[in-house]
């Protein structure tokens, strides 16, 4: 193939020049968009994150998310504050739990026009009552380490769990038909249907 030994030792050099190459590429080639995460606490994903834990004492437990936060105090409040809203869901869950009950128990057709505004005035005088006596349970984050165009950016993902009275709920949905009852040209039925979801609460 070769006719002296000059062509042989050139194609040598070749050859190990190029396994040199493809042997270094994958390290020293960054991918955009790659991440690892670098930092976590504690060391193991917690359950809870997928898994919410049943009530006990008297406390409902909700979980907040925040996702690609640039610091992680950022993330922490963030994930604190979804957890809060997640609590407030559960007071607009007891709304309509409460609603149907009262409803079904009164005979009232579920398009009836009469009370048809009542469920939705509620679940919006809910969304601005305070749920207190929220507590934190425990947390969890991940730094990542991430390769973009413009080079290395780090950004955290926060977990929190948070446990919340069940009287804080009941309460919150108490104050919200209070607010509409004591709203001005309420039809009789609707008056009637609100008092039988108040006295419902806690049942």
């Amino acid at each position: 193939m070769f006719d002296n030994k000059g062509g042989l030792m050139r194609y040598s050099n070749f050859t190990i020049l190029l396994f040199i190459l493809l042997g270094c590429a994958p390290s020293t080639i960054a991918i955009k968009g790659q991440r690892e995460i670098i930092e976590r606490m504690p060391d193991k994903k917690p359950g809870w994150i997928v898994n919410l834990p049943s009530s006990k004492n008297g406390r409902v437990y909700v979980v907040g998310t925040r996702t690609r936060g640039a610091t992680m105090e950022d993330a922490r409040y963030d994930a604190y504050q979804m957890a809060l809203r997640n609590a407030a869901v559960l007071a607009q869950n007891k709304i309509k739990s409460i609603f149907e009950r009262a409803r079904t128990e009164m005979g009232i057709p579920e398009d009836d026009k009469d009370i048809g505004f009542v469920l939705n005035d509620v679940m919006r005088a809910i969304s601005e009552v305070k749920i207190e006596g929220a507590k934190e349970e425990d947390a969890y984050y991940e730094k990542y380490k991430e390769q973009t165009k413009s080079g290395i950016s780090y950004f955290y993902d926060f977990y929190v769990l948070v446990s919340v009275p069940s009287e804080s709920i009941d309460r919150a949905a108490f104050s919200a038909i209070e607010r509409e009852q004591r709203r001005e040209n309420l039809n009789q039925r609707a008056a009637k249907l609100l008092e039988e979801m108040r006295k419902n609460i806690g049942k």
